[in-house]
């Protein structure tokens, strides 16, 4: 049989890979898969057959064989050992034993979730993607990816919203102690508020969730206290709740589920890797294609994670191993030369003091991205001599697919009146892209990024700011005053200029750095701020300005 929706939720559970879909008929599809964990082994040379006869030695072990893998970012290749276990009770054991065995160098793909495994390996698809699948009543049997990349609404996932108030006479609100006093819930455009017993508000919460059939369930502080306390208080009740569309064991107080509703998506507001409430359906969308995660990982996990499950995605399909995330690329150098090279983004110091007229703020768009792409500039490539010619560098990669998607919705915003229901989902789309963009930039060389290259951070901050220094001297050599400037935007002035000479401006400078720049916004007038704290006022505070534009509409920065 086949059928056609979008993937919901992908999780492992046993020996199986539960994939939830949300068919085009609004049906809802668990489908199993097969999962048999693996892992790869290097020896050391010359102790190959010792290892694989090792291995091979545990009833546990499935397969194990020599194939030849890419076994860091240099593309040095090695011979290790693939193996296959019958089952993941004997991961962590099995695993314990591997790296105790005489003529082990190192393993690899280890400390990847199961989940990330199996989306990589064998699923081969990101969730929240559309597919067409094929399948014998609950098992998965193939799978096909349908492209909707260019769709401005996200899957018709529907979403339930709700919020607890507690009653407790005390500061600290405890589970044990304080009963729920009511349940705001919000679901299509209706809002519910359930009162009364609390046992009648926990029967009643439980029934709406399974009248509405919820994909996704939004709520404040969704880990610590929401999902927990609804727990909590069932139990006290002797209620059996039970929020998903799959059971869900009772976690016990104070433990986390990894799945607080099997066959829904929980999240709360805001997250550290979400902003729901700003970026909505349409953002976390993104961010699970992104990361190739389930939504409800890529929600919670920061943004160096998520761009960490990319990156490992893209490498182990090009046959790389993954290596365990212990921070790499550290070069031995001198303090004069980490002075010399450590530094952040260029700032022009803004002339306060004054009301400027005629003001233009020329941005460059999406700078750090077009810096990484346009040198090449990744984990591997930069050394202490310089960049090294690599085709298929992995950060320029992953970076240049998602920042042609990100200008994409930005420009196909402009189409659509602003705030309206398109204008406002591709807002969402590009900004959730955006976010993981900088961090592209911002976590490059960072000790938590298993690939991490500090002097890949430094060049692109270098390259910023030679950037800066060209766009500063086009614009006095133009005739220009260069007002203000901080890190990737300009601000500049002329007596008597129009739109048409910045927009002019604005293409000399692209031309000679090679970057896209344009005039972002245009000011009949504009104040730079100088620092609160400074009694005297003669000291310039950045990013702390207001001004005034050309068709009337007021701008503020810092001072919100």
């Amino acid at each position: 049989m086949k059928s056609t929706g979008w993937i919901l939720d992908v999780y492992i559970e046993g020996e199986k890979a539960v994939t939830w879909l949300r068919t085009i008929d609004g049906l809802h599809l668990r489908l199993l898969d097969e999962y048999y964990p693996r892992l790869c082994v290097l020896p050391k040379a010359g102790c190959e057959n010792d290892v694989l006869n090792a291995v091979m030695g545990s009833s546990n072990v499935t397969s194990a064989y020599l194939e030849e893998k890419y076994v860091n970012l240099e593309g040095e290749k090695e011979n290790v050992i693939s193996i296959t276990l019958d089952g993941l009770e004997c991961y962590r054991r099995i695993l314990r034993t591997i790296e105790n065995v005489p003529g082990v160098k190192g393993v690899y793909n280890t400390d990847l979730l199961h989940v990330q495994q199996y989306l990589f390996n064998q699923l081969d698809v990101a969730p929240t993607s559309k597919v067409e699948v094929e399948h014998e009543g609950n098992k998965l049997k193939s799978i096909k990816l349908l492209d909707d990349s260019r769709e401005i609404a996200p899957p018709p996932f529907t979403v339930l919203s709700f919020s607890i108030n507690v009653s407790s006479p005390f500061l600290t609100q405890r589970a044990e102690r304080d009963p729920i006093a009511s349940i705001t819930a919000r679901y299509g455009g209706e809002e519910f508020k359930l009162d009364g017993e609390e046992s009648k508000i926990l029967e009643d919460f439980q029934s709406l969730v399974r009248e509405k059939d919820p994909d996704i369930m939004v709520c404040p502080e969704c880990d610590d206290f929401s999902f927990p306390y609804l727990f909590a208080r069932a139990r006290v009740a002797g209620i059996n709740f039970q929020p998903g569309r799959d059971a869900t064991s009772d976690p016990g107080f104070g433990r986390k589920l990894p799945c607080w509703a099997k066959g829904r998506v929980a999240l709360s507001y805001r997250m550290p890797g979400l902003d729901y409430e700003d970026w909505g359906l349409a953002g976390l969308v993104e961010r699970a294609r992104f990361g190739f995660l389930p939504p409800g990982i890529a929600g919670r996990w920061t943004a160096n994670k998520v761009i960490d499950s990319r990156n490992c995605y893209e490498l182990m399909k090009r046959g790389y191993v993954i290596p365990r995330n212990e921070g790499r690329y550290e070069y031995v150098r001198t303090m004069k030369e980490v002075v010399a090279r450590d530094r952040g983004g260029c700032i022009i110091s803004p002339k306060i003091g004054i009301v400027h007229e005629n003001v233009a703020e020329l941005d460059f768009e999406s700078q750090y991205p077009n810096l990484i792409v346009k040198h090449n500039l990744s984990y591997e490539t930069v050394t202490p001599e310089g960049i090294k010619p690599k085709g298929d560098a992995i950060l320029p990669y992953v970076t240049r697919n998602f920042l042609e998607r990100r200008l994409y919705f930005k420009a196909l915003k402009k189409k659509y009146p602003e705030k309206s229901t398109e204008w406002l989902l591709c807002e969402q789309r590009q900004q959730a892209l955006k976010s993981i963009l900088v961090c592209l930039y911002g976590t490059s060389g960072c000790c938590w990024n298993r690939f991490g290259n500090v002097l890949c951070f430094e060049e692109i901050n270098r390259r910023s700011r030679e950037a800066m220094m060209l766009a500063k001297d086009c614009s006095q050599e133009m005739g220009f005053e260069v007002v203000y400037g901080d890190t990737d935007s300009i601000f500049v002035k002329r007596r008597g200029a129009s739109k048409e000479d910045y927009e002019e401006l604005a293409s000399e400078i692209a031309r000679r750095t090679g970057l896209p720049i344009a005039l972002d916004h245009h000011y009949k007038f504009l104040v730079l701020l100088p620092l609160e704290s400074d009694p005297s006022g003669n000291m310039e505070a950045q990013k702390h300005y207001f001004g005034v534009l050309t068709n009337g509409e007021l701008v503020a920065r810092g001072i919100e």
